[in-house]
């Protein structure tokens, strides 16, 4: 935060370059229209038992084959198709929960706020918010992204619920770094009435900003940190959750007493809701897929479950199974032990075992 900058602003600046300028855009969706069909087949033929059957339905086509193709070919295509559908399905469903996420709203302090009547905040979605944006989180709504507590309501803690994030249900405290906590002190020497009424105030249902005096009175705080500049500077992003480490210093000083560490305590994880605290003030660090939500879900593939795997074993010795069968069958058949009833004898072997791959294929449950 600086007077010259206006704002906050990330380093290195692809931070916030990320996603076409909305690095907090989530998505989960695995297909668009175009790689709909394409990855859907792909995934279907991750089961050994339809490449078993685009096997079959190839070889079907030819002269020699003891059974006609549509009976084949057309149920193999069918099931495919009925497949594929699903999996749109189920990614347009995906698709609709990504939207819902990304277009709820939240409060940031306009780039280049003062205390001009005409600046403050502004109404952006999840999607928007970019690291280094100034929100203003009211009670029991969710943090948009990983954020460091500057100020909460109240001057003292701030009170969070961590369940969705490690399934705890007893609420977590968090505090503000000690730089802003002097900052905090210096404005309720400045103004200390007004400081102390806001601590309070909650903003009237159905408006989307916070009151008049509510809002004065955080911007004279967000200014308080801007007037000498403070660097925000935090560790690359871990899927540990307790591993918060930086420091908040003022620009240009490298004195100890000018430098103020902070961990865990004071940060605000995506997805958590703030609770039994009138509103806070925060600073966004991280977005998107570098948060610790994003970091510890689990990556989101195309279903192939351990069932699957254990089916395509099965098949596997289905495949072995029908391969002695009709190797058995082929030597019958040219020792003459099974007569003229498999084909005329103008067949090499190798046409004779597909012929029975084809007489046989249903052994492999479609």
């Amino acid at each position: 935060f600086g007077e010259a900058s206006k704002c906050g602003v990330a380093y290195p600046n692809e931070l916030n370059a990320k996603k076409g300028g909305r690095p907090n855009r989530l998505r989960t969706a695995h297909f668009t229209p175009l790689t709909w069909l394409p990855k859907s087949l792909y995934g279907q033929f991750r089961r050994i038992a339809n490449v078993y059957f685009l096997f079959i339905s190839i070889i079907v086509f030819n002269e020699w084959s003891p059974k006609s193709w549509p009976a084949k070919v057309l149920s193999f295509m069918f099931v495919l198709l009925w497949t594929a559908l699903k999996d749109l399905y189920e990614d347009v469903r995906r698709r609709r929960d990504d939207d819902l996420e990304n277009n709820q709203r939240c409060l940031r302090l306009k780039r280049g706020s003062s205390n001009d009547q005409d600046d403050g905040f502004e109404e952006i979605t999840w999607a928007q918010v970019l690291v280094g944006d100034v929100l203003y989180i009211p009670q029991d709504a969710a943090f948009p992204a990983d954020m460091l507590l500057l100020h909460p309501a109240g001057e003292e803690e701030a009170y969070i619920s961590t369940v969705m994030l490690d399934g705890e249900t007893s609420l977590k405290n968090r505090l503000a770094p000690g730089l802003c906590q002097a900052v905090s002190k210096k404005c309720a020497v400045d103004s200390p009435d007004e400081w102390r009424d806001c601590q309070a105030m909650e903003p009237v249902n159905g408006e989307p900003f916070p009151m008049k005096k509510l809002k004065q009175q955080l911007l004279h705080f967000v200014q308080g940190l801007r007037r000498p500049g403070i660097e925000v500077k935090i560790c690359p992003p871990t899927p540990v959750l307790s591993d918060v480490r930086g420091f908040l210093q003022i620009q240009g000083n490298t004195e100890d007493s000018m430098v103020s560490p902070y961990s865990d305590e004071n940060f605000l994880p995506r997805g958590c809701v703030l609770r039994s605290t009138t509103w806070i003030l925060g600073c966004v660090v991280y977005t998107g897929g570098d948060t610790k939500t994003r970091l510890n879900a689990s990556i989101s593939h195309m279903k192939f479950s351990n069932m699957q795997v254990n089916l395509n074993y099965c098949v596997w010795g289905l495949l072995a199974a029908l391969s002695a069968v009709c190797v058995y069958a082929v030597i019958m058949v040219l020792s003459g032990a099974a007569g003229d009833q498999a084909g005329t004898n103008d067949h090499n072997a190798f046409v004779r075992f597909l012929q029975f791959c084809i007489l046989f294929y249903h052994v492999v449950p479609m």
